[in-house]
């Protein structure tokens, strides 16, 4: 899907609103969220010892239920327990209460702590997190074809 063209007469104030991105400085904690690839991510940065450390939390699909799809749920679980056990600097997973898969990260940021060094931290955490994501989307989507769904059964009437 392409992008819509931008209008000439709204690359000043596109500038501008860089520019004020760039040297914007908040004050930390702070937190955010913002919608990337149709999924909800949380994030917080904080001053640990003088680092800045960014949290983000994304939420990332809906786990089937066992009844629904016994094997996506094995999949997942399966990923799940291999990002537990990985030593690698990654994203860890985990099933929430309300059965959603969510994926957390965590990046430090350079000083100053400007809007530019945010997204630029953040967007690289999500690059180097993308395969995973995608992964845990064909992990649990795979058998989604082949679900099974209930219609109600309707009597016959009689006169």
């Amino acid at each position: 899907m392409r992008p819509a063209p931008v209008s000439p007469d709204v690359v000043p104030q596109l500038i501008e609103e860089a520019t004020r991105l760039s040297t914007f400085e908040p004050r930390l904690p702070t937190s955010f969220s913002f919608v990337w690839e149709r999924r909800r991510f949380a994030v917080k940065i904080e001053d640990r010892q003088g680092r800045a450390m960014v949290s983000l939390v994304g939420d990332i699909l809906a786990v089937p239920y066992t009844a629904e799809d016994p094997k996506a749920r094995q999949r997942i679980g399966a990923l799940v327990a291999a990002a537990r056990r990985s030593k690698a600097d990654a994203a860890t997973f985990r099933i929430n209460r309300h059965q959603r898969l969510q994926m957390a990260l965590e990046t430090e940021i350079e000083h100053p702590v400007t809007g530019a060094a945010i997204v630029v931290g953040v967007t690289l955490a999500l690059i180097k997190a993308r395969p995973l994501v995608i992964l845990a989307e064909e992990l649990g989507t795979r058998d989604q074809a082949k679900r099974v769904t209930f219609k109600r059964k309707t009597r016959a009437k009689t006169r």
